[in-house]
């Protein structure tokens, strides 16, 4: 007998799905809580299509246990538990999965945006990953970006939500080291002499395990010939013995570090072959074994300066470009601080360590020059991912609205009452999804946008949308002042972005009221601080919520009384902040709301 979603039309059930579509049309769902799939509405059949066709890692829980389903790009996520974890509740699937491999999942059930969430994934799964043996076994730290959407159900209700995962893992991994490369200038900015200025980078490093799990550091005597370890960082009892002096022309010997190739080179030098040196070396925050390390020659000899940092590779990390650039800016950053600690020493060799404070200025500007154009780059691939992700997510939505659509025109009168709800149903719940799409993508592009300033009238823009809520709404009786000379140096487009969401809340929010009124006015603050204000006479709100307002879908109003998506807010906060501002509220129930906004000048 032919599993229970095969039973139905041919080409009907997630037949575009992937591996996961046909599991799906597989699986015995009648000992789940969703229950045979005869009996699932319409909302869950569409919603499923809809994680199915997402290009990116998705997954759907429905109903009051968190039932879930899940698209191919997912089952790299889940690692082991793919397929039992098909039709789990999702608490029983993701229990004790942290701090681990599993979902970084602030709450299954709330809606909003979780930045910067860090997954450890199979090496040969992890983004990027093409040159891992699949199921190595070993792991490698990523980081998403974790968005919670709610799905309405056949009565409007939420019942369930569906979770999207977007890859952040090469700007989360970059903003962490430039933080590790600023604890050390911080650390050793009071550095008297050399070897002060080295034991207090190592130990300026010593929290930065993530990305160095251990730090060495040697020092050469007079003669140059013997190495003599003078601070090390997190390496626990029991492991191997490490060389306290060793001769620097020992580096091809086990149980030494190639100290003179590294200071022949001048430059880091990769050593892959740890296990070999020093058997079961372990260090860090990971259990498993160091397998690479960087050597960073500092110093030019002068005074006692010369010096080689060991500094360990991380186990959960691919050693990519910006990997080694990060390798490559630390130490050239040691070799500025060690410069500066020699010259404070002694006066006489200032000459020479100024010489090799320009020459590591030069390499640190060469590197920051190659990094801000790797990260300009990634900007630009982002942006056309957006527009991509935009396409994919919109045409199973489109499709789904067409077909209901021509359902209701053409096949209308053969429907009673109850299947042509079903279908408006269906259309409202495509067209909801869209507008929540196109504001997600909006406030992203917000993000990214830098402000071009320029002189706008506030007043009259301000006016023009007020004009263009009327004309869409002309039975509507609102009463609007707008102040006169609203002047600002401020991006146009960014503005105008500012005002319709603003003054949308307002005209939307003072719809119930019998006489309502909307003013944009101006105010002076204490340090003749300008302060523009917009305010209405309408719904108001709990000022014990006001902490949510501006975070994304925080909705303070149910969807029934004030439709909308709950990112108007979001954007202006971050318009705002784009123009080195801030923005905050006052309201009541009842009695209406006041939105103040603040906009620093341009230097």
């Amino acid at each position: 007998m032919k599993p229970l979603l095969e039973q139905q039309d041919e080409g009907t059930p997630f037949a575009h799905g992937g591996e996961m579509g046909e599991r799906i049309r597989r699986h015995d769902w009648a000992a789940t809580s969703l229950g045979a799939p005869q009996s699932w509405p319409a909302s869950l059949r569409n919603a499923v299509n809809l994680v199915l066709a997402c290009p990116l890692p998705a997954v759907l829980t429905w109903g009051e246990q968190g039932t879930q389903l899940y698209n191919d790009a997912f089952m790299a996520i889940l690692g082991a538990r793919h397929p039992r974890a098909l039709g789990q509740d999702f608490d029983d699937c993701w229990h004790g999965a942290f701090p681990g491999s599993g979902l970084p999942v602030h709450s299954a059930t709330a809606p909003g945006v979780a930045d910067n969430q860090r997954l450890f994934l199979a090496r040969d799964r992890a983004p990027g990953a093409r040159d891992r043996a699949p199921g190595d076994g070993q792991l490698t730290e990523t980081f998403f970006t974790h968005a919670v959407t709610p799905i309405p159900g056949e009565g409007g209700e939420t019942a369930g939500y569906l979770h999207q995962l977007f890859d952040v893992t090469n700007g989360a991994l970059a903003t962490r080291r430039l933080r590790v490369l600023h604890s050390l200038t911080q650390a050793t900015a009071s550095a008297a002499t050399p070897e002060q200025c080295l034991l207090e980078a190592t130990a300026g490093l010593a929290d930065s395990g993530a990305d160095l799990p251990f730090v060495l550091c040697y020092v050469l005597d007079d003669s140059g010939a013997t190495a003599r370890l003078v601070a090390a960082t997190r390496f626990p009892p029991g492991g191997p013995d490490l060389p306290q002096r060793q001769d620097v022309a020992a580096g091809a010997l086990s149980g030494v570090w190639p100290i003179g190739p590294s200071l022949a080179a001048r430059l880091p030098l990769t050593v892959t072959d740890v296990q070999a040196r020093f058997a079961g070396l372990t260090a860090g925050p990971y259990p498993e074994p160091i397998t690479s390390a960087f050597l960073l020659p500092i110093g030019d000899g002068a005074d006692g300066g010369r010096a080689v940092i060991v500094a360990g590779v991380s186990q959960r990390a691919r050693l990519d470009e910006p990997y080694r650039a990060f390798f490559a800016l630390l130490a050239a950053s040691l070799a500025e601080a060690l410069a500066k600690a020699t010259a404070a020493q002694a006066e006489p060799p200032r000459q020479a360590a100024l010489v090799e404070l320009d020459r590591a200025r030069g390499a640190l500007a060469k590197l920051r020059e190659q990094t801000s154009q790797k990260l300009e780059e990634a900007n630009q691939e982002l942006e056309t991912f957006s527009y991509s992700i935009s396409h994919d997510l919109r045409t199973p939505l489109r499709a789904i609205d067409g077909f209901s659509r021509a359902l209701l025109t053409e096949q209308g009168d053969k429907l009673d009452e109850q299947g042509r709800r079903y279908l408006e149903r269906i259309r409202a719940g495509t067209q909801r999804m869209a507008e929540l799409i196109d504001d997600l993508l909006g406030l992203a592009r917000i993000s990214r946008a830098s402000p071009k300033r320029e002189r706008v009238d506030l007043s009259a823009l301000a006016r023009k949308v007020l004009g263009e809520l009327a004309a869409s709404e002309p039975e509507r009786d609102v009463a609007s002042y707008v102040a006169d000379g609203l002047v600002v140096e401020a991006d146009p487009r960014l503005m105008t972005c500012l005002l319709e969401n603003l003054l949308g809340n307002a005209w939307k929010f003072s719809s119930k009221t019998a006489r309502a009124r909307i003013e944009v006015t101006t105010e002076s603050l204490s340090g003749a601080e300008h302060v523009f204000v917009v305010r209405d006479n309408g719904a108001g709100f709990n000022m014990d919520y006001a902490k949510k307002l501006f975070q994304p879908f925080q909705r303070l109003h149910a969807a029934s009384e004030f439709p909308g998506t709950g990112i108007g807010l979001a954007t202006v906060l971050r318009i705002v902040r784009r123009h080195g501002g801030r923005v905050w509220a006052h309201a009541a129930p009842d009695q209406g709301a006041r939105f103040y906004f603040t906009l620093r000048e341009p230097a």
